[in-house]
């Protein structure tokens, strides 16, 4: 018997296709034309969460699915990767990042999974926690994401006086990097 989920799917794939060969717009579109048409869906999405209006969430999670689809078959065509390959290497980044669930550690909270996470990025080549955050996103969401991310690696402090303290101590720390010549010591503080 054929699993729904993966007949649904291929035929939804083999429509994307299709599209890209008849469909005059769809021929045209390129990664580039299609950026801000996927963050335009993907502010979609969110506003029908905000709303609490499932049956539209439904809907725009279909758009973006289009999008993610469609930028697949675009990069199939050149050969540069394919839709197998962005759900293989998802699904094994998913494991990768969830021992506690594929493998044998063993997390209570929360915040122990989100410091996992943050390492397992840090062990797959990230520079700091913050690496990784676009530069494009709208300035608050930039900075309410960069400090959600230094707060799980304990950059978060119910009073400022404390705050001003850690940033005192790492500009010590700096400058005793720098009156030593330590070069590599300079960089890691420098982070």
């Amino acid at each position: 018997m054929t699993d729904p989920l993966l007949s649904e799917f291929r035929d939804y794939v083999a429509v994307v296709r299709r599209l890209r060969m008849e469909c005059p717009w769809d021929r045209e579109q390129t990664h580039r034309s299609l950026k801000y048409h996927l963050l335009e869906e993907a502010y979609e999405a969110a506003e029908t969460i905000d709303h609490d209006d499932m049956a539209h969430l439904r809907d725009e999670l279909g758009d973006l699915l289009l999008h993610v689809t469609l930028h697949a078959v675009i990069a199939e065509e050149s050969s540069t990767f394919s839709l197998v390959e962005v759900l293989r290497r998802n699904r094994e980044k998913l494991i990768r990042r969830h021992p506690h669930v594929f493998g044998d550690k063993t997390f209570d909270t929360t915040d122990e999974v989100k410091k996992n996470w943050e390492k397992t990025k840090l062990s797959e080549g990230r520079r700091s926690v913050t690496d990784g955050l676009p530069r494009d996103l709208p300035a608050l969401i930039r900075a309410h994401r960069l400090q959600e991310k230094v707060a799980k690696v304990g950059f978060d402090w119910a009073d400022k006086a404390d705050g001003w303290k850690k940033v005192e101590e790492e500009m010590r720390e700096l400058h005793d990097a720098d009156a030593a010549g330590d070069a590599g010591r300079i960089q890691e503080e420098g982070k």
